[in-house]
């Protein structure tokens, strides 16, 4: 029966069921207790079936375990809280009803069975012997009764058999269907019970992984060296130990004699081999002394030849013999070998001299070498290599199998004689034989590797390791081969190092580096030939066991590494993220179409992140595979199906080294702050492209500090700056800052719980970077030397800061115009900053007057004057005037030109106490001066004269055509009218002066009206009067005049 079995106290599995409710709630239901046995016919361990004792005793028992379960299942905190719940296991419920039903089907199918079963007993006859029993012919009734009481008690047993298993049965049901008013309290035992089975299981995991590293640092310890025989080399300069050639030292001689022997003998060798004999090209190398000459064949023998005779005609004779190789006796002693050498050899040079001679010996020390070297093998198949492999000698040549019982092809390598063309491809005499091994890797020839073998020191055991080696070093770099395919092995972001050696296939490794922090070393074992991973670790052993089931397991074991890796990635960065407070989200289970969408191709897992603090619909997930971590940001959509993706946003994560990222403690805290920056980047950017600004993410260069790359925000200004209102400036403005500004989330920490973004521009000229102050104000500095200007902007994570920018750049831009006038026209300013400018216009002893310029957000410029200053009288002129598109130009312009004339103003009222004086503004540049005795009305006004600012003064035709003015009065006006002086000049009808001429003419008239002073008479000026041709506007350029 399906369902989940749990193993209780007594040795005894509970199974479990769950009973359906009418609203489809489904709840686990305890369906009885199953031996160990596992027949779930038996009700105990025993296999005896459930009485009613047993219900009641499970009916008794339940009320207690719900308490127990209840207070087992709500753990608490320390302080109170509520721990997370436990995972909670549902797999395998079946519902009640629904094995109700199966229980009454096959109820009903035992009983239909039985019947059916019985009634072929009632039909079936009776064995021959009870139905005919023949006594003359008459049937014997008394056994034939027998017969029918049998029948009828085997069906009864049969009935009975059916009844009392259908009986256990439906007891059991019984039994499930009292467990299930109890289903949660047994679905909370059974989640108790498989919490507690997790935590076991990790401390084995801990105890075997410490048991492993005490065993491997076994292999820590360094043998000691051999002091003694190093202390007796370094002092004698030889071994006690190396074996003694042992020469019998001859009769002694006279000097003389034996110089003069030797010496003929000599000479008689050199004459002889130098001119007369004909020497083999193996022979070459002699040498004459003592009376003989020497051949040496390198690595074979060496042999003493001398002569018996001055007839050159006649043949060299055998002196000694001497092998040139070890193991082999450096000289062979006095015996039989020694005499059947020496005959043979002069036998072959009385023959064919020294060519046959030659042809002997040499022969002799080949077929002399193999034979040691099948001694040694068969040596080292009885001990060291014993049941790793298998030797055979085939006439002249070794063959030695190796890795005997490794699945997949054989491999042996042959030792024997060779020449021809083989010897010809390494530059040696064709005609040569020699030594040589041949090589047969899995089946097939190994032509493109050479095995070196020392023909002078004679070791199977070198040539074996040596061939060992090359093999793995094969295995090996056909591993490093396929894991190079990938792309973070191939580009080094993932250390792949491979060690070889040629003679011991032990020290062979392949470093394969899984994470910055974790690596495997992955060998062969040169006894088996199985693969090895250096790690104590269930996955490395679980990887090692697939490495070694492969067929070809050097070309097929990317997928085994690369699977490996995949895991050991995924487990250390669950473990650091959920250290630093990231969680873990484990069942989210997104569509395959999203995750095909946002995953590249070859990602073999995918984790996803949340944060606390985080909303909702944004998780950061990493997609692990062969070409490396890629992180993302997702915005989760909530659907019917629970959840599909939004935007995705990939996070650019790189190391300046080109290696692969070490996710870190530190990476992860990182982490956080890089993915609330792409967050506040995206919102940014959305928001950009809704209103049509152009504007790009560029992605910053990483640096050591920190190799999580957040990308930049590059916008388009005169995009930006083009959905502001238009300017009313009919001239174009010249571009302040470069054409592209950068956003960059700053990495520190946020200011008050808000993402802080940096703004960067750059000034487009030196002049302007000359011009203004490297500090504007607490969040904006420029660079005194490159012009960088940068300005800080805080906002809430997720919250665009567009119009924060783009009012800090009107701002900035507007200030950048006040500082062009200021410089334009040397104006000194006492503070610069973007909420005001104070400059001064008059900076004299006398009179010293300034103007404080405030620029408040989201308001009109406003201006405040000195309290002195002549000008409180048109100052809100001034700040209208000020607020318009190049206001600043004009306002400053006319605060230096019209000076001289509001001073004097000043000066005439401070003189006419009365009201016989007034002033009457119609603008900044244009007013109209009363005098009430005698009646005078004169009309002032600022114009553009030749791009030169010029008052041009003239009366008012109310007052200038009165009939009642004394002559006297129009005889000095008219002489003013006509004349001319130090910046005036007389126009007939008017005057026209410079900024400074007008005072002069202003106190001139007032000096000839003050004489003719009479009784006041009241003026009336005609509405409309005067001439307005040449008001200066808002939108009208004027030049100071110098002087």
């Amino acid at each position: 029966m399906p369902g989940i079995r749990m193993e209780n106290g007594l040795g005894q599995r509970a199974v479990f069921s769950h009973v359906k409710h009418e609203d489809g709630h489904q709840e686990p239901l305890a369906s009885g207790l199953v031996g160990t046995n596992g027949d779930a016919s038996a009700g105990l361990s025993n296999g005896q079936p459930v009485t009613a004792a047993d219900i009641s005793t499970a009916q008794t028992l339940a009320p207690s375990k719900e308490a127990s379960v209840a207070a087992l299942t709500t753990p608490q905190g320390s302080e109170g809280k509520l721990l997370p719940e436990l995972e909670h296991v549902s797999q395998g419920y079946q519902s009640l009803p629904q094995l109700c039903a199966r229980v009454a089907q096959e109820t009903c199918n035992d009983l239909g069975n039985a019947i059916t079963a019985m009634a072929e007993m009632s039909s079936a006859p009776g064995p021959p012997h009870l139905i005919s029993n023949q006594v003359n012919g008459t049937v014997n009734v008394g056994v034939n009764g027998s017969s029918s009481a049998s029948t009828s008690a085997t069906k009864k047993a049969r009935l009975m058999e059916v009844v009392q298993h259908r009986r256990a049965q439906f007891i059991k049901l019984l039994v499930m269907a009292q467990w299930s008013r109890q289903t949660k309290d047994v679905g909370k035992v059974i989640d108790i019970y498989n919490f507690l089975l997790e935590r076991r299981v990790a401390h084995e995991h801990a105890e075997n992984t410490l048991f492993q590293l005490k065993l491997d640092l076994n292999r820590a310890k360094v043998p000691n060296p051999d002091l003694k025989t190093a202390l007796e080399v370094l002092s004698t300069g030889k071994a006690s130990w190396l074996p003694d050639l042992g020469y019998i030292q001859p009769d002694p001689l006279t000097p003389q004699d034996m110089l003069k022997t030797l010496r003929n003998l000599d000479t008689l060798l050199h004459i002889r081999l130098n001119l007369q004999e004909e020497i083999p090209s193996t022979l070459k190398s002699f040498h004459i002394a003592s009376g003989r000459a020497t051949f040496d064949v390198p690595n074979e023998f060496e042999i003493d030849l001398s002569i018996a005779d001055e007839d050159p005609s006649r043949q060299l004779y055998f002196i000694d013999f001497r092998f040139r190789f070890a193991p082999a006796n450096e000289s062979l002693p006095d015996g039989p070998l020694k005499d059947e050498i020496e005959g043979r050899a002069n036998d072959a040079l009385g023959k064919e001299g020294l060519r046959g001679c030659y042809d002997f010996l040499h022969s002799l020390c080949l077929t002399h070498k193999i034979n040691i070297l099948a001694s040694q093998a068969v040596d080292l198949s009885r001990e060291m290599w014993s049941g790793a492999i298998k030797v055979e000698m085939v006439r002249r040549t070794l063959v030695v199998q190796y890795w005997t019982n490794r699945s997949g092809k054989k491999s042996w390598f042959e030792i024997g004689i060779r020449g021809g063309e083989k010897l010809a491809l390494d530059g040696r005499d064709p005609t040569h034989t020699d030594i040589g091994v041949r090589w047969m890797r899995e089946g097939k020839e190994v032509t493109d590797v050479a095995i070196s073998m020392d023909r002078g020191n004679l070791c199977l055991s070198d040539v074996l390791k040596h061939i060992i080696a090359r093999h793995v070093t094969h295995l090996l770099r056909s591993v490093r081969k396929s894991l190079l395919a990938a792309p973070l092995y191939r580009r080094k972001r993932l250390a792949l190092s491979l060690s070889t050696s040629s003679s011991e296939p032990g020290d062979s490794m392949l470093e394969v580096q899984l994470t910055p922090t974790k690596l495997i070393k992955l060998r062969v074992e040169p006894f088996a030939g199985q693969f090895v991973i250096e790690s104590a670790s269930s996955l490395a052993s679980r990887a090692e066991h697939e490495l070694n089931s492969l067929k070809a397991s050097a070309l097929d074991s990317q997928g085994v590494l690369a699977n490996l890796r995949c895991l050991v990635a995924q487990e250390e960065m669950e473990s650091r993220a959920r250290c630093v407070g990231w969680d873990v989200l484990k069942t989210l289970n997104p569509r395959r179409e999203d995750l095909k969408r946002i995953c590249p191709s070859g990602t073999l897992r995918q984790l996803y992140f949340t944060r606390k603090g985080w909303r909702p619909d944004w998780v950061l997930t990493a997609s692990i595979g062969m070409a490396g971590e890629q992180w993302w940001i997702l915005e989760l959509i909530p659907n019917a199906e629970g959840h599909r993706f939004g935007d995705c946003q990939p996070l650019h994560i790189s190391s300046p080294t080109r290696r692969c990222i070490d996710p870190t403690y530190d990476f992860f805290s990182r982490l956080d702050r890089a993915a609330a920056g792409l967050i506040t980047h995206f919102v940014n950017a959305r928001e950009l492209g809704r209103d049509g600004i152009s504007h790009s993410l560029r992605t910053l260069r990483p640096s050591p500090r920190n190799p999580i790359n957040t990308p930049s925000l590059l916008v388009r200004v005169s995009s930006l700056m083009g959905h502001t209102a238009p300017s009313r400036s009919k001239r174009p403005l010249k571009p302040w800052a470069k054409e592209v500004i950068k956003l960059t989330y700053h990495h520190g920490a946020t200011h008050s719980g808000r993402a802080t973004v940096i703004t960067e521009a750059r000034l487009v000229s030196a002049e302007l970077v000359a011009m203004v102050p490297s500090r504007i104000d607490d969040n904006v500095i420029i660079h005194p030397k490159s012009g960088a200007l940068a300005f800080r902007l805080h906002s809430a994570v997720g919250e665009p800061v567009i119009s924060q920018v783009r009012e800090h750049l009107r701002r900035i831009s507007r200030l950048i115009d006040f500082l062009v006038v200021i410089h334009q026209y040397r104006i000194p300013c006492a503070k610069i900053s973007l909420s005001n400018i104070i400059c001064s216009y008059s900076n004299t002893p006398e009179l010293r007057l300034s103007a404080d310029i405030r620029f408040p957000i989201n308001s009109p410029i406003t201006l405040s004057l000195s309290h002195n200053s002549p000008h409180l009288r048109i100052q809100d002129f001034l700040a209208r005037l000020l607020n318009a598109d190049g206001g600043f130009r004009h306002v400053s312009l006319l605060l230096g030109t019209t000076l001289p004339l509001y001073l004097t103003l000043d000066e005439l009222e401070g003189k006419h106490q009365d009201d016989n004086f007034l002033v009457l503004l119609r603008a900044a540049d244009w007013l109209h001066i009363r005098y009430q005795q005698p009646r005078f009305v004169l009309e002032v006004q600022l114009r553009n004269r030749r791009n030169q600012a010029k008052w041009f003064l003239h009366e008012d035709e109310s007052t200038a055509r009165d009939p009642g003015r004394k002559p006297e009065m129009v005889e000095a006006l008219k002489e003013v009218y006509d004349g001319s002086g130090d910046g005036w000049l007389g126009l007939r009808t008017g005057i026209a002066t410079d900024s400074n001429g007008v005072a002069v003419v202003l106190r001139l008239l007032d000096s000839i009206l003050s004489r003719f002073a009479d009784t006041p008479t009241p003026i009336t000026i005609a509405p409309g009067s005067g001439s307005r041709s040449g008001e200066i506007t808002e939108k009208q350029d004027v030049v100071m005049l110098s002087g």
